[in-house]
C-alpha cells in the first residue's frame, strides 16, 4: 500500500472538522454518566494503549495502519448510528462512552504510525496544520449550528446534539470514503 498524500491531507482535514464539531456534544451525551466511570474509562484506555504499544512490531505496517484507521472510522460511524437510532437513555450514553474509549486506545498508535511512515518534517507540519484548520472549522461550525437551532426555538441540548449528529453522519461517511482514497495499493509515496 501507499499513501496518496493529497487525499490523506484531505482526510485529516475532514476528520478534524468532524472532531471539532463533535467536541462540545460529548458533555451533553456524558451528562447521564457517573463521574467515577470516567476514572474507569481512563484506566481502560491506559491499559489498552499499553497493550497496543507492546504489539507495535505487529502494527507498524502500512496495511495495518489503513485497517486500524478504517476500524476507528467505522466505530465512529457506529457511535453516531447508535445515538441517532436509540432514544435518550443511560444505555445510549454508556455505549457511546465505551465505543469512544476503544477509539482513543488506537489514537496514540495512529499518531505514532503516521509519524513513522510520513517521517519528513514538512509532511508532518502539513498534516498538523490541516488538522488544526479542520478542528477550528468544526468548532466554529458547531457553534453556529447550535446558535441557529436556538434562534429557531430548539433549546433542548439532547435534541440539538441529535440534529448535529444527523449532519455529522453524512460527514463521517465522507471521511471514511476519503480514507479509502488516501490509501492505495503499492508502496508509500508522498507526492
Amino acid at each position: 500500500m501507499k499513501i496518496d498524500f493529497r487525499n490523506y491531507i484531505g482526510y485529516k482535514f475532514l476528520n478534524s472538522v468532524f472532531n471539532g464539531a463533535v467536541t462540545g456534544s460529548v458533555f451533553t451525551v456524558y451528562a447521564l454518566l457517573e463521574p467515577s466511570l470516567f476514572s474507569i474509562g481512563g484506566i481502560v484506555i491506559a491499559v489498552g494503549i499499553f497493550v497496543v504499544a507492546k504489539l507495535y512490531s505487529y502494527f507498524m505496517d502500512m496495511r495495518r495502519f489503513f485497517e486500524v484507521s478504517l476500524f476507528t472510522e467505522l466505530l465512529t460511524l457506529g457511535t453516531l448510528a447508535v445515538f441517532l437510532m436509540l432514544p435518550k437513555s443511560y444505555a445510549v450514553s454508556i455505549i457511546y462512552f465505551w465505543i469512544y474509549q476503544a477509539i482513543f486506545i488506537f489514537g496514540t498508535y495512529l499518531v505514532r504510525v503516521e509519524s513513522y511512515f510520513l517521517n519528513r518534517i514538512s509532511l508532518l507540519s502539513m498534516i498538523d496544520r490541516a488538522k488544526q484548520k479542520g478542528y477550528m472549522v468544526g468548532l466554529a461550525s458547531s457553534y453556529l449550528f447550535y446558535e441557529a437551532l436556538k434562534f429557531y426555538g430548539k433549546h433542548e441540548p439532547w435534541q440539538q446534539v441529535w440534529l448535529l449528529y444527523t449532519a455529522l453522519f453524512a460527514l463521517q461517511i465522507a471521511v471514511t470514503l476519503l480514507l479509502f482514497k488516501a490509501f492505495k495499493k503499492k508502496w508509500i509515496t508522498t507526492k
